[in-house]
């Protein structure tokens, strides 16, 4: 063929260029497939890169909105209380009658018990909704121990029990951790040993890990009640509480355990638990904190004291404070306290008002409120620490109910010298008088001598301790109402408000036991177990341990059995169950079942 086309020369060229428009042809095709698919694939690219760009700033959104709320209902939540146990603080210390005082003293300890609840509430949120975190910064574990020896050896004195803290020579002495929240731990363990302990001892120590790099060990043994097996395997589940009748005479959320597990477990670590009945119980906490230098130059291997202000400060000097809060019932409760103890106060709304006071005048100290409108408190500490001297050194202590965010650091980056936890209590801020040296005269060069910032922790942020009575009336473990429970009940909520939250719980049609019922008789596996718990939790706050352990014992054994679903034979069971606690209700209460 080639020999053949080689005497035909013109043919051969013409065929030669057919071939080639053939091929050109074929790759012009082919290219353009291949930009043809290209594009679209760069297209479809594109598309998903889009939408998960969108996906992002909403997830981001969504993150920021829940902070923000965290933060809002921190603040909006606490900053009430200011008011409310602060006046309630106040009028104790006016005459009142034995009744008035009884009233006063019930008043103040349903306020203390709903703020213990409100603040592990805010936690557990917190940690649910992924907005919770952890603040290092250099710590001392030593001051930590020491600040709970003093602040709750009273409560263990006063009870006849013997409290000892050591700590092991090979701890560090300063390590990089979040000292509010390991101080949380110690103390919620600590309370826990104190409402159950009525004699005996309860020992704390602090040593190193052995089997951990850069591993705390914290222990907290009391000889007191103890706990069976099952009981121990329960333990940290949110609400449970095995044995009602007693956890809920010495009061409790349920949710203290849960918490500090929570935060052992942000830090590396975990809490493990051993107890026997009669003879004690033993927590056992793992953290991993690294060590590291000295908060600042001045470097302690000794905790400092608790500074406590002197029974009789009759003879100190009277001082001048600026206080800014836009809360108009905190500044009226702020200026009462201060007044009480024999100090002046100039009020003000906001923090641009503040700061513009604070340049005209010369206070020994300002009192400021975080969140303010214009300026917070933050920016105004930052405006007069990047002032010239004398005015840079004035004492600034900051007052806020965000115990959700990051405060306490934000305010020693900002320069604050004392951080004040709201509700603040006369304690509280005579204790940062004291610590912030305020009593003390003024230097030529300086507004006081400089002093160590102090974020102490206040009464408030101590756990609820509660210890009622034992009732005269014996109730077994089995019984189907916790009367000492739903008597703090009625004393916090008064007898119409119990009331009205037992019909909650019988209303026909509506109600959460009708709720559950149809929840069981309706769905699935995974619904029937979401209304147990629902209802579980309602029942065990008020006390209805009977139908609360009937509600738990059915969650477990879906838990166990996922494959068989509870039926008509354990709602009649549950509903039989409902009519005798009714009956032992009805004796109080008058609740409506038809």
């Amino acid at each position: 063929m080639i020999a053949y086309l080689q005497n035909y020369p013109l043919l051969s060229a013409l065929l030669a260029a057919l071939v080639g428009l053939v091929a050109g042809a074929a790759l012009v095709a082919a290219y353009n497939i291949r930009k043809y698919r290209g594009t679209s694939q760069s297209s479809e690219l594109n598309n998903r890169l889009k939408e998960a760009e969108n996906r992002y700033e909403k997830e981001l959104a969504s993150n920021e909105a829940n902070h923000a709320f965290f933060a809002n209902m921190s603040h909006e939540l606490r900053t009430p209380f200011q008011g409310l146990l602060g006046m309630l603080d106040l009028m104790g210390n006016s005459p009142l009658d034995a009744a008035q005082r009884e009233y006063l003293t019930t008043a103040q300890r349903a306020a203390h018990h709903l703020l213990g609840v409100l603040n592990d509430i805010l936690d557990v949120s917190a940690m649910d909704s992924g907005m919770f975190s952890l603040s290092l910064s250099p710590m001392s574990l030593r001051q930590v121990l020491h600040d709970a020896e003093s602040l709750m050896g009273r409560e263990a004195q006063n009870k006849g029990v013997q409290l000892t803290v050591s700590c092991d020579n090979n701890v560090p002495s300063w390590v990089e951790g979040d000292e509010t929240r390991v101080r949380q731990i110690l103390f919620n363990l600590l309370s826990n040993a104190l409402k159950f302990t009525r004699e005996g001892r309860i020992s704390i120590r602090m040593r190193r890990s052995k089997a951990h790099d850069n591993g705390i060990v914290m222990s907290v043994q009391d000889t007191g009640a103890g706990m069976d097996e099952a009981t121990v395997k329960q333990l940290f589940t949110r609400f449970f509480q095995a044995d009602n009748t007693r956890l809920r005479r010495t009061g409790g959320t349920g949710l203290g355990l849960e918490i500090s597990r929570n935060l052992a477990r942000m830090m590396g670590g975990d809490i493990h638990v051993t107890s026997q009945p009669g003879v004690g119980t033993t927590f056992t906490v793992l953290m991993l904190l690294s060590t590291c230098e000295a908060s600042d130059a001045d470097d302690i291997s000794e905790p400092m004291p608790l500074q406590e202000p002197e029974a009789d400060t009759s003879d100190m000097p009277r001082l001048h404070f600026l206080v800014a809060d836009d809360h108009p019932i905190n500044l009226q409760y702020l200026s009462h306290l201060l007044h009480s103890m024999g100090h002046q106060a100039t009020l003000c709304e906001n923090g641009k008002q503040a700061l513009a006071l604070a340049q005209q005048h010369d206070f020994d100290a300002l009192l400021l409120d975080y969140h303010m409108p214009d300026m917070d408190g933050l920016e105004v500490t930052r405006a007069i620490r990047s002032s010239p001297a004398p005015f840079s050194a004035t004492k600034i202590l900051l007052l806020t109910a965000d115990v959700v965010n990051d405060t306490r650091q934000l305010a020693r980056e900002a320069g604050v010298d004392a951080f004040l936890s709201k509700p603040l209590k006369n304690r509280d801020l005579q204790r940062a008088i004291v610590a912030c040296d305020l009593y003390s005269p003024k230097t030529s060069t300086s507004r006081r001598a400089h002093t160590t910032p102090q974020f102490m922790v206040s009464d408030y942020e101590l756990p609820n301790i509660v210890d009622v009575p034992e009732s005269d009336e014996h109730t077994d473990d089995t019984a189907l109402v916790d009367w000492p429970a739903l008597q703090e009940l009625i004393e916090m909520m008064s007898q119409p408000g119990v009331q009205e939250q037992l019909q909650v719980i019988y209303c026909p049609g509506t109600g959460a036991l009708a709720e559950c019922t149809t929840a069981v008789l309706q769905g699935g596996v995974a619904q029937q177990r979401a209304a147990l718990h629902k209802l579980k939790g309602s029942l065990m706050l008020l006390g209805l341990q009977g139908m609360g352990a009937f509600c738990a014992k059915g969650e477990e054994k879906l838990k166990a059995n996922p494959s068989q679903p509870l039926g008509r034979p354990w709602t009649l069971s549950l509903h039989a169950l409902a009519d005798r606690t009714y009956n032992e209700l009805a004796v109080h209460f008058d609740i409506r079942t038809h």
